[in-house]
Order: C-alpha cells, then structure tokens, then sequence
C-alpha cells in the first residue's frame, strides 16, 4: 500500500464566534468543505449571536504570537489568512512571527474593524499598525467599503469610490485589493479587484467580480466566508485570478443556501461547493 497523502494545511488567524456563522469556526468549516486541513490562531474571544456582538475578550497579542510561531515552527503550511485580530498587540505580533519567517507563504488579510451591528473588532491603535506592519505583507487584502475608507485613511467612501480605492490601496500596499461591494443593494453584487502592480507603488491589471444580488437577511459571516474560500483556493494551487472567481463563486452559493434557510439564524452557509469548483 502506498504511503497517504496529508491535506494541504491552511492556518486561520481571528476571533471565535460561539454562533458559528463567522469568525474561526466559519472559516475552519469553509476550509474542510474544500478537504483542507485547517489550524487556528485565536486571537479573541466574543459573545454573539444572530442580533450581533455583545463581548469582545481580546487575546493578549503575545499569546497571539506565541500560537503561530508554534505552526510556523511545523511549517508544510500552504496558506493563511486572517480575520478579526482585535488589538494592535495582536496585529505586531502577527507581523512579527510572519516576518521572522523565511518561507513565503500566501496571505489573505481581512480586515476586520466593525462588525454589522456596530460593535468595534479593532482598536483604533490598531488600524495604523494594520497598515504600517501587516498589510505590505499581504497576497490579498480583502476590505468592505468602509474599511478600504479606514485603510486610505479617509471618513467614508461612496459605492462609486470603490474602484479608485481597490487600486490606491493596491499601489499602497503592493497586493492584490478586493473592495467588496456586496452591501448595497443592487441588481448584481459587484466587487471591484486591482492586481498587485510589477513594482512598488504600482497597481495591475484592475476588472470587476460580479454575480446576481441574492436577497436575503441571513449575511452573518460573508466576510470569513468570500476570505476562507479564496484562501483555500490559493492554497491548492489556483492562480490568483481562478481563486478570486472560486471565492466569489462560493459567496453566490452560501448566500442562495441562506435565502433557503440553511444554516444558522442570520447565518450564510456555504453548504457544498459550487459546481464548477
């Protein structure tokens, strides 16, 4: 009999969500939905459920540190991303460990800051360090309209803007920028995608990501969910422009499965891939 074969490993960087429809438990879902093996960092600990966050806890960023710098030491990992990391402390230690590391390995960032009803998930301290130390590490950067706003470090942005955005952040930061757009009710549910640029402070290739408007109340989680799937794409070796359709793909599905009622209360659900994954 011949030796088994491992299942790509992908490490997870956020916060825990006891309803289950975001956050680590979303993303470690997502992750073996597509037969990959998923570890997780914790960097917070919440109290939510489908009306919204009621308690953050975050973890001390030391910890934080400490629980990746563990896997990193194991190594065979074949991408990450992270969520919501809660802290600046969280956020250095995050850069730190994956600076002090010499294997590239894909990263998408999500940059968590507010959750949809309101509740703060990154210190304000955190936002300047997010932009300084983790985001010019970045493969993907994945922002809502609001956060791209945050990172340009402007007051708000327009649904028009996010074009302009997805590429000032991309010249920023030298990796690719989704600024997804999916919050806004419409005919079909575009996110605008600028390529990382061939050299510093230059952008690439810009297009669009556009698929049907699904209307439902239950979106708790399409954040974790669009992120963990285009992280796991990457992580079984799809080019960046195939990851980016997988994950944008997987989005429409989740959400058509929520409309239907699966999945928690709130909740996307991506119940099985789609077809053409």
């Amino acid at each position: 009999m011949g030796g088994s074969v491992q299942a790509p490993r992908v490490v997870t960087i956020a916060g825990s969500d006891p309803s289950g429809g975001a956050g680590l438990q979303a993303d470690l879902r997502v992750l073996a939905l597509h037969g990959l093996f998923g570890s997780a960092v914790v960097t917070a600990l919440t109290v939510q459920d489908s009306r919204g966050v009621h308690r953050v806890e975050p973890v001390a960023g030391e910890l934080v540190g400490q629980q990746l710098r563990a896997l990193l030491r194991e190594g065979r990992i074949a991408a990450m991303k992270t969520g919501m990391l809660a802290s600046a402390s969280a956020v250095a230690a995050v850069a730190d460990a994956l600076a002090e590391h010499d294997v590239p390995i894909p990263l998408v960032v999500d940059p968590v800051m507010v959750s949809s009803s309101g509740r703060s998930l990154l210190e304000t301290a955190g936002v300047a360090v997010l932009r300084e130390r983790l985001l010019p590490l970045a493969t993907v950067i994945t922002p809502n309209l609001d956060e791209a706003a945050a990172l340009l470090e402007r007051d708000a942005l327009a649904p028009g803007d996010s074009a302009a955005a997805a590429r000032a952040l991309s010249e920023a930061f030298g990796a690719c920028v989704v600024v997804k757009g999916g919050h806004a009710p419409a005919a079909r549910a575009v996110d605008h995608v600028c390529l990382s640029g061939a050299s510093p402070g230059a952008a690439g290739e810009a297009f669009c990501l556009e698929a049907p408007w699904v209307d439902t109340p239950h979106t708790h989680g399409t954040g974790c969910l669009f992120s963990a799937a285009l992280c796991a794409a990457l992580a079984r070796g799809d080019s960046l422009r195939e990851a980016l359709d997988h994950a944008r793909r997987c989005m429409n599905r989740g959400l058509q499965a929520a409309r239907v009622g699966q999945g928690g209360p709130g909740c996307v659900w991506l119940d099985r891939l789609p077809e053409d994954a």
